[in-house]
Order: structure tokens, then C-alpha cells, then sequence
């Protein structure tokens, strides 16, 4: 509306904007002056779902700074928890609160205190903040602490995380992985022991799995087809129609794509 009520309004609605973007960036770089602001917040907004995100948010870095005083860490995860339920009766369905919700709680529960009785439900209200009898009896779960940033809920983050899954996918030591080459004109050690791994295991063919496939040499140079098997992938590149003829075995495929430079080089 027009007029001064409305400039007024207005005027309130900017002020509350400004506070609760002020108090993101000070969760941000980690000041507890985001909970004051916050505060102030839901002064003029007792129902603000979004200034008791931000102020869980705010306790939540207050609890990782505390890290080693089991005490006051739990206070402030209990903070942010009380402030999270809050948040989450006002918006039920906000999936940041209830992921926030939920990773809270895990903490509190990892601390032995205060979070163990989240659901998420809607048989007795939306959260039921009693846990069961059996649950009470069991020891709280080993805190998983990362070994690279030391913060809890991973095991490994950034380089060394990427490291363990390439090892794991492309069968080979985590440590040759990782191995780093002296400079960028040095193509490193990791093609030859992909080649040498893939060449073992093509030679073992455990299970037979693979039955006939040997995708490369022991140098690292592609095997020579044979005058059939060449003659069926020309057929299978050169076919337009279905059904496509098929090679005989599996091959890799830098070998297909060397044999169809050379087929259609020839025409």
C-alpha cells in the first residue's frame, strides 16, 4: 500500500532482508556475531523460519570451533538442533533444514546427548523428540573424523579422496596413483603400470571373465588381429543396416578405431 504505513512496511521488510543476509555472510567466515543479528531477527519476526536456519547455522560453527570440548560442543549442537525443529515445524517441507535437521542430530547423538530422537514423521506430530527404549541402550556410534580437514561425518575429502576412488576403479595401488611426475614434460610412471596391470590381468583371466581379451602388450602396443578377425570388423564398421555383424571377441577400443582409419584410408 501507498502512503507512510506502507513506506513503513517497506522500511521493515529491507531491515529484516539485511540481517539475515549479514548474518550468512558472518556464518560464513565464522563470527558469532550471526546470532545476534538473528536475534534481532526474530525480535521483529517470531516466525522466521529462515533467521532460525541462520542461527542453527551460527551454532553449528560455533560447535566445529569447539571441537575437543565435548561440553560446550554439545551446548551448541543442542542450540542449533532446538533452533532446526523450530524451523522445520514452520516449513515442513524445506529439505535444507530437515538435511540440517538430521546432520545435527547425528551429531548430538555421536556426543551421547541431546539428538538421538529424531524421526521424521508424521504418525505423532512431524518430529518426535523421544527416542526408543532399545536405542537408549545402545553404546553411541564412532565418530567418523576425515584425514585430511580433521572435521567429522567423512573419511577423506579434496585430492587424497579422489586418489582412493581412481585406484579403486582403475584396479591399481592407491601410491601409484598418486605419484606425481617430476614436471610436465615427464609423462610419469601411471600408463606403464595400467598397461603392466591390465596385461597381468588379461594373462590370469580369473573366473574367465574375460575370455580372449588381451587389450594390450607388455610394451604397451596393441595386439595384431588376426586375418578373420580383421575381415569381421571391417564387415561390423561397414555395415549399414541390422543385425550388424559382430566381432568374434572383445577388442579395446583404440584397436577399432586404428582398423577404421585404415579401412576407410584404403577407400
Amino acid at each position: 500500500p501507498d502512503g507512510p504505513g506502507g513506506e513503513t512496511q517497506a522500511a521493515l521488510a529491507t531491515a529484516q532482508a539485511v540481517r539475515l543476509n549479514l548474518a550468512l555472510c558472518l556464518v560464513e567466515i565464522g563470527s558469532q556475531e550471526a546470532i545476534q543479528l538473528c536475534d534481532e531477527a526474530l525480535e521483529a519476526d517470531p516466525e522466521c523460519a529462515k533467521a532460525l536456519f541462520r542461527r542453527a547455522a551460527a551454532s553449528r560453527s560455533i560447535a566445529r570451533s569447539a571441537s575437543g570440548d565435548a561440553t560446550a560442543e554439545r551446548e551448541a549442537l543442542s542450540a542449533a538442533r532446538r533452533d532446526l525443529l523450530q524451523a522445520a515445524k514452520l516449513e515442513p517441507g524445506d529439505r535444507q533444514i530437515r538435511t540440517s535437521l538430521e546432520e545435527v542430530s547425528g551429531l548430538l547423538k555421536a556426543l551421547g546427548g541431546g539428538g538421538e530422537g529424531l524421526r521424521l514423521g508424521f504418525g505423532s506430530g512431524l518430529y518426535n523428540d523421544r527416542m526408543d527404549s532399545a536405542a537408549a541402550s545402545e553404546p553411541p556410534a564412532a565418530v567418523v573424523v576425515c584425514s585430511v580437514c580433521e572435521r567429522q561425518g567423512h573419511a577423506q575429502c579434496g585430492r587424497e579422496f579422489w586418489y582412493a576412488e581412481r585406484a579403486v576403479w582403475l584396479g591399481i595401488p592407491v601410491e601409484e596413483v598418486s605419484r606425481d611426475p617430476s614436471s610436465f614434460e615427464d609423462d610419469g610412471t601411471l600408463r606403464e603400470v595400467i598397461l603392466a596391470a591390465r596385461h597381468q590381468s588379461a594373462l590370469v583371466d580369473p573366473g574367465g571373465q574375460r575370455p580372449g581379451l588381451l587389450e594390450y602388450g607388455p610394451d604397451g602396443d596393441l595386439p595384431e588381429l588376426s586375418d578373420s578377425e580383421r575381415e569381421m570388423l571391417e564387415d561390423c564398421l561397414d555395415s549399414t543396416e541390422r543385425p550388424y555383424p559382430q566381432p568374434k571377441r572383445p577388442l579395446p577400443l583404440p584397436q577399432a578405431v586404428r582398423c577404421a582409419e585404415e579401412f576407410w584410408m584404403e577407400d
